[in-house]
C-alpha cells in the first residue's frame, strides 16, 4: 500500500487536482526506485487518473495498471443483465468528467446502452465523512434505485465510507 506524500492534492476534484497527484507521486517514485518493481498497480483513486498512463511508460510492458474505475466499469459490465449501472459520484464537476471516461474506456462517441450518465451528490470527498450529508446520500441512492438501476458504482473512494449507512 502507497500512500503519496503530503504535498499531493487532499482531495481530488478536478483534472488539474489528479495532474498535480500524478506528479507529485512520479517525482516520489522517482526518488524511490524500489517504488518500481512490483508486477501490478491498483491507482485508488475513482478516475481516469493519469497516473495510469504515466506508469506505463516507466514499467515493463508487462506490469498490470488498472483504476479503480476501470475495475468498476468491467465488474458492472460483468453482472449486469438486461437493466443499467451508473456511477454515483461526489461533486458536480465530476459528472462530466466520468462521463468522458466513460465513453474513452468503451473507445466511443455513443453514450453506452448499459449506462446512466454519471450522476452527483454535490458533495467534496472531505465532506463525505460528515454525519449530516448521510442523508444526501442515502436519498440519492434510494432514488437511482426505485429508478430501476442495478448497479450503482460507487464513483469517489470517499464513498466507500458510508457503506455501512445502507444496511
Amino acid at each position: 500500500i502507497y500512500t503519496a506524500p503530503n504535498d499531493a492534492p487532499k482531495e481530488i476534484n478536478n483534472d488539474i487536482d489528479a495532474a498535480l497527484s500524478a506528479e507529485v507521486v512520479l517525482l516520489d517514485f522517482s526518488k524511490n526506485p524500489e517504488y518500481l518493481q512490483y508486477d501490478c498497480y491498483l491507482i485508488a483513486c475513482f478516475s481516469d487518473h493519469p497516473l495510469i498512463t504515466k506508469l506505463k511508460f516507466l514499467l515493463d510492458p508487462s506490469c498490470n495498471i488498472l483504476g479503480i474505475f476501470q475495475a468498476s466499469i468491467y465488474v458492472a459490465l460483468a453482472t449486469q443483465t438486461n437493466s443499467k449501472s451508473i456511477i454515483l459520484t461526489s461533486g458536480k464537476e465530476w459528472e462530466h468528467l466520468l462521463d468522458a471516461a466513460i465513453l474513452k474506456f468503451f473507445n466511443t462517441t455513443s453514450w453506452p446502452n448499459s449506462f446512466e450518465h454519471t450522476k452527483a451528490i454535490g458533495l467534496n470527498p472531505l465532506q463525505l465523512d460528515d454525519p449530516s450529508n448521510y442523508k444526501t446520500l442515502h436519498k440519492m441512492v434510494n432514488s437511482l434505485m426505485v429508478s430501476g438501476i442495478s448497479t450503482i458504482i460507487l464513483g469517489c473512494a470517499g464513498l466507500s465510507s458510508q457503506l455501512n449507512n445502507f444496511k
